[in-house]
């Protein structure tokens, strides 16, 4: 019997308070697409599902290269005492069914969540029931809506002594009497292997079987759900994301929505990403215990942001996201709880703090390690490595650092494991129940786990379908959002004081084009000076240059982004030139200037025009809000036509022909829109140049008149 499983290298790592464990996933091709469930699964949230590449050859638990894969499309989530489990699974298209046989086998509870990992990585060890070898045309078959591929179950009585076994024969028992001293509620790995005459390799399928002895006086693990809605998932998986999260307003989560993937959807024009937006913001307006998490528009890095001198930035980053979601889910976000990615340093954890707040989710690599030998079910106190360089207060009302969570990286592994969407969420459901049997009902401390999927992965609904089926109802697993788990999770380990923990030291913080953000920055800026208070094209270009930003971006996708928009602002300021003549003729000393602005923007109704010479003075005209500048002036002009004229008061200071320079630009900023040089030509003497004449003539009517006398006296003495 070819018992191939999926194969993941672990390595532990105990240090601390915390054991970090690093899963390499390795597997081959599946060979087959993840299939819808069908309609009487149970439907619920969202998740992120880890891939994985390559192949590896090994015991139990590996998938073979290219191997064809069985796919489960739905199994019980938990059986109790006398109950029935039951699964159903796909075999690869083109299986004999006739000539196909299936060996689904049953193996001894997990001791521990060490435990749940080894079987993953090489298989379980101890069999304690082999239902033999079935045909596979023998199982009850269900036809899957239009894949054309038979769906496949087997169903089976648990039992454990205290419920009789079916009366009828043919239903097959699992015999649980024999079960350990520590009870019979735990994890029991089942693995089905199909084999077909014809040759070629069906990778098994593991799941697990989830038992609860008795349902009576327990005390369920908590477990809160950050649900990433990011970008990186299609339209039509976005959308049946949102559909599948709003069928299941009962189960409360916490969503971590991308500003800019929910504006993407609201303004796509397709009446299904419309529903999609509408159904996630209906969440917030149930009786569901539901948090929306505030969260940077374009899910950039707020230590990048920091470290590059962007703190404005950052401010934009917020603003723009808060005020995107407030708008189009109805639902303003929460000001304490954040979830942050990272990496994160000590200036992006106080520029947090600083803008609100009290209680995160971080990747617990960006905390120094502590040792644990079990699971951490509980939130920590983070700690600055020097209070006074970090300038980070304590939280309002605790006499407390800064409280944090840290997504259980577990989960991760448990995803990564398989391609298959849905066993990978009953692998989710699984190790909860793990955590649970490890120390069930303790309530002195109580235990919660967090779960932020990791970034960069798209969503898959078939996931989230059947991770929060599972959490619906649950015995042992009580789902809760961020707010309740900060709420009834106390800091700290056990029965000792609150723990802190530190964040590491210099963390990789990747840089950004800090001058090139700035410059567009202040365009930006400026534009919006011209255009008005929540112009669109200026929100347009300010949305772009904050997507340049996104953390998920190359260097040549940010420079991209950057060209981008550059060249909205330069489009803009081609829509702006100056008309009329280029040669300016004054007749008199005193004189006006008429300067006209033509624009072909609609939304640009306000520029300033810059006006610099050395041969004339400009004074200002009591109806004009204008200013001296250099050699010049600039006033202010309204664009409200096709062409628009100022008329500037000038004194020329010579006659002759020289230059005159003018600029157009938004009232406020450096940014130019359009510039020519004008020719002045004065034909008239200016009041100086009049008295400077007019001294002239004088000297020289006296000096010629000097000289006649002198001439005359001179004859008279000569006769």
């Amino acid at each position: 019997m070819n018992r191939h499983r999926p194969l993941r290298i672990a390595i532990t790592v105990l240090a601390g308070c915390a054991s970090t464990i690093l899963v390499l996933p390795t597997r081959g091709a599946d060979g087959v697409a993840p299939l819808p469930l069908d309609a009487s699964s149970r439907t619920t949230a969202v998740i992120r599902t880890a891939a994985a590449s390559g192949a590896a050859s090994g015991p139990a638990g590996s998938q073979t290269a290219g191997a064809a894969t069985l796919t489960l499309q739905s199994q019980s989530n938990w059986v109790t005492d006398g109950g029935t489990f039951s699964l159903q699974f796909t075999v690869p298209p083109g299986t004999p069914v006739g000539a196909t046989d299936a060996t689904i086998t049953v193996f001894e509870k997990l001791s521990s969540r060490s435990g749940f990992d080894q079987a993953l990585r090489v298989g379980p060890s101890y069999e304690i029931k082999n239902f033999g070898t079935l045909p596979l045309s023998g199982l009850t078959s269900t036809s899957t809506p239009g894949s054309g591929t038979p769906t496949f179950g087997f169903s089976f009585q648990v039992t454990s002594g205290d419920t009789p076994a079916a009366a009828n024969a043919a239903v097959p028992t699992l015999d649980l009497t024999s079960c350990p001293s520590s009870g019979c509620s735990g994890v029991y790995p089942v693995t089905i292997a199909v084999t077909r005459p014809a040759g070629g390799t069906i990778a098994p399928l593991q799941t697990d079987l989830v038992y609860v002895e008795s349902t009576r006086s327990l005390v369920p693990l908590g477990f809160s759900w950050v649900v990433p809605f990011a970008p990186g998932s299609s339209a039509d998986q976005a959308d049946r994301l949102a559909a599948t999260l709003n069928r299941t307003p009962q189960v409360p989560f916490t969503l971590l929505a991308v500003p800019q993937e929910i504006s993407r959807l609201a303004g796509s024009g397709r009446p299904e990403d419309t529903q999609a937006v509408t159904s996630l913001g209906a969440l917030f307006g149930s009786t569901g215990d539901h948090i929306l998490l505030p969260a940077l528009f374009a899910d950039a890095n707020v230590s990048s942001l920091v470290d590059s001198g962007l703190s404005g930035e950052l401010d934009h980053q917020l603003d723009t996201g808060d005020a995107t979601l407030t708008s189009l889910l109805h639902a303003a976000p929460e000001t304490n709880l954040w979830a942050v990615y990272g990496p994160i340093d000590r200036a992006g954890l106080a520029a947090l703090q600083a803008r609100g707040a009290g209680e995160l989710v971080l990747p617990e690599n960006d905390l120094q390690p502590v040792a644990s030998s079990l699971t951490v079910t509980h939130p920590w106190l983070i700690s600055p490595t020097d209070r006074a360089s970090m300038a980070l207060p304590r939280v309002t009302g605790t006499g407390h650092d800064l409280e944090a969570a840290t997504s259980d990286t577990g989960f991760d592994l448990d995803v990564s494991s398989t391609t298959d969407p849905v066993l990978a969420a009953h692998r989710v459901l699984a190790d909860l129940a793990q955590v649970w049997s490890d120390a069930p009902n303790q309530t002195n401390p109580p235990r919660a786990l967090v779960y932020m999927p990791s970034p960069g992965v798209p969503l898959d609904p078939n996931f989230a379908n059947a991770l929060l089926g599972g959490l619906t109802g649950n015995p042992i697993v009580t789902p809760m959002s961020l707010a309740s788990y900060f709420a009834q999770i106390p800091p700290g380990y056990g029965s000792q004081t609150p723990v802190s923990r530190l964040l590491i030291q210099d963390p990789r913080i990747p840089g950004l084009p800090a001058g090139a953000i700035r410059s567009a920055r202040a365009s930006i800026d400026a534009i919006s000076s011209a255009m008005g208070a929540g112009s669109e094209h200026a929100t347009t270009i300010g949305d772009l240059l904050l997507a340049s930003e996104g953390a998920g971006l190359s260097a040549a996708q940010r420079d991209r982004d950057l060209r981008q928009v550059n060249a909205s602002i330069a489009s803009i300021a081609r829509g702006v030139s100056l008309s009329g003549s280029r040669t300016i003729t004054l007749t008199s000393a005193t004189g006006t200037i008429p300067i006209t602005v033509a624009s072909t923007i609609p939304s640009l109704t306000k520029a300033s025009v810059t006006v610099t010479s050395d041969k004339l003075a400009f004074p200002h005209t009591a109806d004009r809000s204008c200013r001296s500048v250099a050699r010049g002036i600039t006033c202010p002009i309204t664009l409200t036509n096709t062409t628009n004229t100022i008329n500037l008061r000038v004194i020329a200071r010579a006659s002759g022909a020289f230059p005159l320079k003018v600029s157009v630009g938004p009232p406020s900023g450096s940014l130019v829109f359009t510039s020519a040089s004008f020719t002045v030509r004065s034909t008239a003497f200016s009041g100086v140049a009049i008295g400077i004449t007019g001294a002239a003539l004088l000297f020289l009517i006296a000096w010629w008149g000097r000289s006649i006398v002198r001439s005359r006296r001179a004859i008279r003495e000569v006769d």
